[in-house]
């Protein structure tokens, strides 16, 4: 499964007729996953990213060119004037090619297991299911997501490496203009749009439904695929694992459960997990599972000058997921008050938690509308809250950050007497009585 080069004599090989987009009017106009839209150069690669990429920092640019030219005829039955290559973009587990190809933009995304020891049939079929989630989307909605022109998964491609060849989406991302000042509108009359259209995409994905937590394996029909995730290696490579499918949400937690540790932190985080779960919504929600971007994030939502909506990035490594934590959960530029990785980050501007809340608000209200204030949208209203919980539930480290603003929140204290708290509980310091009374507002917090 290759797209070779044309050699003189031969025929043109094909790529494999499951993942080249068959010859039709192009929908979308040119984007580029793990990276912003402009076009003005190339970033440069450091020392650790030669580590992490080994030879693929050697791609052929002349090959790439010539490549994007012979898919633009094939798929778009477009003859091509003037071809040149535009910019390089690396990121942390893709690099981005862009090629100008007359009025057209190509984006090829060469992932970083595409060389070595990496590139496991594993890494194959995560690629795969990328294209095909991608294609079904497209197909299936209006969400703005990059069009897949051709794909080959093999390292035996005229690239030596396997890649993805698409649209590049135009826009700039929403976490460089969020909180600048926009041309022609205020502030918040540009996020309000940014909301409202955010809404209306997201709204779009209740047309999907399925029976177990698993990828995308060719449309919404097939049996899933497993759960793909990046590994790192103690030398830094990165490896593509995977696990499931799973027919429920225990069993997908269970998946990654850890022996219990006895310091004393931790045994007040497993006190206030035992708390919360029994009233936790996905340990109730047993109506199949939906789709959402795996990074739900303002650096991967593309927006014009006025909050439009252009490209919505990112679909790798997409799975199904319990529908409170699914398409009905708030963007996270809006929960970042519970966001335990990155909330707080010195460095990055935050909203005020009542900015925040005003937000989370006006952000239920219009999916509601877009939803007729039926189905999933029950479980909106509270989602920062259980997206931070699930998150927790599978990643350790978090665990304590999300405990703690679990008893801030039921009891309405800040954060440091939250933490004093739980080393009260860790240690038995806590009493009977109290215990009972946080317990109940824990449940009640939780509580649809």
């Amino acid at each position: 499964m290759s797209d070779h080069p044309e050699e003189p004599g031969q025929p043109e090989k094909q790529p494999e007729k499951l993942l080249e987009q068959q010859p039709e009017d192009s929908k979308h106009s040119g984007n580029s996953d793990d990276s912003d839209d402009s076009d003005d150069g190339s970033s440069s690669p450091d020392s650790s990213d030669e580590d992490v990429f080994g030879p693929l920092m050697e791609t052929n640019k002349a090959a790439i060119v010539s490549l994007a030219v012979r898919i633009r005829n094939r798929v778009l039955r477009k003859q091509t004037l003037e071809a040149k290559y535009v910019s390089t973009r690396i990121g942390e587990y893709n690099i981005i090619h862009i090629v100008q190809l007359d009025d057209d933009k190509f984006v090829f995304k060469i992932p970083v297991c595409g060389w070595g020891d990496a590139m496991t049939p594993t890494a194959e079929d995560s690629i795969e299911s990328e294209v095909c989630t991608m294609r079904l989307i497209e197909g299936r909605t209006s969400i703005p997501v990059p069009r897949v022109y051709a794909c080959d998964k093999s390292v035996e491609s005229v690239l030596g490496a396997p890649f993805i060849c698409m649209s590049f989406m135009p826009g700039t991302p929403l976490r460089e203009v969020w909180f600048e000042e926009p041309k022609g509108m205020s502030r918040e009359e540009f996020r309000l749009n940014v909301l409202r259209n955010t809404a209306k995409i997201m709204a779009q994905c209740a047309a999907f439904s399925f029976d177990q937590i698993g990828s995308i394996s060719l449309d919404e029909k097939t049996p899933l695929a497993p759960c793909y995730e990046w590994q790192e290696d103690e030398f830094g490579v990165q490896y593509v694992i995977s696990s499931g499918p799973f027919d429920s949400s225990t069993a997908f937690l269970e998946e990654d459960a850890e022996e219990p540790r006895l310091d004393t932190l931790s045994k007040a985080e497993r006190k206030i997990m035992a708390s919360v779960m029994p009233s936790f919504p996905i340990s109730r929600s047993s109506n199949g599972f939906v789709l959402c971007p795996p990074d739900f994030d303002a650096q991967n939502v593309l927006v014009d000058e006025q909050g439009n909506i252009t490209g919505w990035l990112d679909w790798e490594h997409v799975h199904t997921v319990p529908r409170p934590v699914g398409y009905a959960k708030y963007p996270s530029w809006i929960m970042s008050d519970w966001d335990p990785v990155m909330g707080g980050w010195p460095g990055i501007p935050e909203d005020s938690p009542d900015e925040l809340k005003r937000y989370r608000e006006y952000y239920k209200e219009e999916l509601g509308k877009e939803l007729g204030f039926e189905g999933d949208w029950k479980y909106t209203d509270k989602s920062h809250i259980t997206t931070a919980v699930w998150f927790a539930a599978q990643y350790r480290p978090a665990r304590l950050d999300v405990c703690q603003k679990l008893v801030a929140a039921a009891l309405e204290i800040d954060s440091s007497d939250a933490m004093k708290l739980l080393y009260d509980i860790g240690t038995d310091k806590y009493g009977e009585e109290e215990w009972n009374i946080l317990d109940g507002k824990l449940k009640k917090l939780m509580r649809l």
